[in-house]
């Protein structure tokens, strides 16, 4: 079915950006600069384990002609170890994708120029400290032919899939999947050639849960240009499951830029298209098939202004749930960040827009779930630094931006970082406790286009005062001295703690120095354990609990205030729970 949402004015969305200092906290910032200070690009980010990272790319190590690297990075920034591998042909070497498998191995697939073909795929294979164990070369024709690598992935006894495309005489380019073994023998290959005989490609990969390959791209389902999304379905022995295509028939470019498989090994899309043939605007699309390839929904966002709509990148969690995001123009000269989330019926959740109020091209390309379930996407951006405008308008910073949302569409915070300015994202991965690392490049003119490597974690600020509750905790602004991380005021205020003798420090503490007693080791002063008979019968029961909610909120002077603190709230619920009984 479809499902057209998101018809409410685009300007209904906007949310500008705060004004406080940035909600995540640089702890490090790696550059890295070849030998031959030429192009060096970084295209792909892992989590490594034990927060260490990998990221490959190219690199150019002498002269002009660049490497495919692999470099690993220790939690706190330090290189482990980087190999560059430059391929027989000693040309141009490009690393498109690259994958883990269950032993820490590293799995890498890109192409060069020259060697049996035009353009040859190449695929390595690196031990966990980085020592090539193999490399392998795929071609199907000699001679002026490209074959490209896009997207790999490693099933759970390691064999390795590689999607892409063969270009050879007589068509303009057919699919490709390849599987080799963990040694490197390839098993079997697989192509498409759709029946226009023009582009078709696979340019996405995922594993389902049986083990199966879908493939996902780019197929002409008739000339001269009519450009569909394909889905492709292998079986672990090569079969063709099915094949799928989406598209209007009269649409010229509808694209998937992303692919997930869901709990119930259902395969769901993101990307674009054009709902109402040629001559329409681009809308942004989720699509839903079930594991036997019937299409169980499609979730369409089509922005109030005229312009693209596009999903750049997205995922699935755990409950089937599915969240995308890309840009959308919201009037005739401005982009901004487009999050969305759409249940496992297709049921639209939440949308969210997010830019400043300044005509920009803000555009999320990365979107991760952290271990606590927010959403963090990622993206160009651009930044309004003053408020006078001149003839080119309002001064303005370029570089990207972090947004995070909770599971329910609410914004947790938004970062813009410029790292020196001129710099950009090319993936992102969240690690835990809400530390994020992120690799992209920039260009200067005396070293061409270098990477950099670059982490964040989440500035906690519980008092408000705009530092990290551990700095406030280590330069002695905020005490702690139940030794659990956060300051005293705020364990009281959220009733984590109680202070029944408002003295701002916890009443275990003054327990422990004998400021307040606790004969009976019931964890509560004794000073304290009448505190929450409300209704004076000699216990805290249910009738208590009954007169502090019913005198919820502002109450000064009442006596279901227990903090006294003149509001009814949480504390004080704490405090009468805590003397339950």
């Amino acid at each position: 079915m479809r499902l057209i949402t998101n018809l409410v004015a685009a300007s209904s969305w906007v949310v500008v950006a705060a004004a406080s200092g940035a909600p995540l906290e640089e702890l490090w910032v790696v550059d890295y600069n070849g030998p031959a200070s030429e192009q060096d690009s970084a295209n792909v980010l892992l989590d490594a384990g034990d927060g260490a990272v990998i990221v490959v790319g190219e690199s150019a190590q002498s002269g002009f002609d660049t490497d495919i690297f692999a470099a690993k990075y220790a939690a706190d920034g330090s290189l482990l170890w980087f190999n560059a591998w430059d391929s027989p042909t000693l040309g141009n070497d490009y690393g498109a994708a690259a994958a883990l498998d269950a032993s820490g191995n590293l799995h890498v697939a890109g192409y060069y120029y020259g060697g049996p073909a035009g353009i040859t795929i190449a695929v390595l294979k690196y031990d966990p400290a980085g020592a090539l164990l193999w490399w392998r070369n795929y071609w199907l024709t000699s001679g002026n032919a490209s074959h490209i690598a896009n997207a790999i992935a490693v099933d759970d006894t390691g064999h390795v899939y590689i999607a892409g495309y063969s270009s050879i005489a007589g068509t303009n380019g057919n699919t490709l999947l390849l599987k080799y073994d963990a040694d490197g023998d390839l098993i079997w290959t697989r192509h498409y050639n759709g029946p226009a005989n023009s582009w078709d490609q696979g340019r996405l990969l995922a594993l389902d849960g049986a083990g199966n390959a879908i493939m996902a791209g780019r197929t002409v389902v008739s000339a001269p240009s009519n450009d569909d999304i394909g889905i492709w379905k292998y079986a672990p022995n090569g079969d063709l499951l099915w094949f799928r295509t989406f598209g209007p028939a009269v649409s010229t470019w509808d694209a998937a830029s992303g692919i997930a498989i869901g709990p119930d090994d259902s395969v769901h899309l993101a990307g674009w298209g054009r709902p109402g043939g040629n001559g329409t605007e681009l809308d942004a699309v989720i699509l839903k098939y079930d594991a036997d390839g019937t299409l169980e929904w499609e979730s369409w966002y089509a922005g109030a202004a005229a312009g693209e709509d596009q999903f750049h990148a997205m995922t699935v969690d755990d409950a089937g749930n599915t969240y995308a995001t890309g840009a959308s123009f919201v009037d005739d000269y401005s982009r901004q960040f487009l999050t969305v989330k759409v249940d496992a019926s297709g049921v639209q959740q939440w949308v969210r827009l997010f830019g400043e109020p300044i005509d920009a091209s803000d555009e999320a390309t990365q979107l991760v779930i952290d271990d606590a379930g927010n959403v963090l996407v990622g993206g160009s951006s651009s930044h309004l630094i003053g408020a006078a405008a001149g003839d080119g308008g309002p001064p303005t910073d370029e570089g990207f931006r972090f947004v995070s949302y909770a599971p329910d569409g609410t914004e947790r915070y938004e970062s813009f970082h410029t790292l020196g300015g001129g710099h950009y994202l090319s993936a992102v991965v969240a690690l835990p406790d809400g530390e994020i690392v992120a690799t992209g490049g920039y260009y200067t003119k005396a070293t061409q286009s270098d990477y950099f490597v670059a982490k964040w974690t989440e500035l906690v600020d519980c008092n408000g005062n705009g530092l990290d509750d551990a700095d406030d905790i280590s330069n002695g602004t905020s005490e702690d001295c139940n030794g659990n991380g956060v300051p005293d005021e705020c364990d009281i205020a959220t009733g984590f703690a109680l202070d029944c003798n408002h003295n701002d420090i916890p009443d275990s503490c003054d327990i422990d120095d004998g400021t307040l007693t606790d004969a009976d080791a019931s964890g509560v002063a004794d000073e304290c354990e009448a505190i929450g008979d409300l209704d004076g019968d000699g216990a805290v029961t249910a009738a208590d609990l009954g007169i502090l909610l019913g005198a919820w909120g502002r109450c000064d002077g009442c006596p279901a205030d227990l903090d006294g603190d003149g509001v009814i709230g949480a504390a004080d619920l704490a405090i009468l729970l805590s003397n339950w009984g």
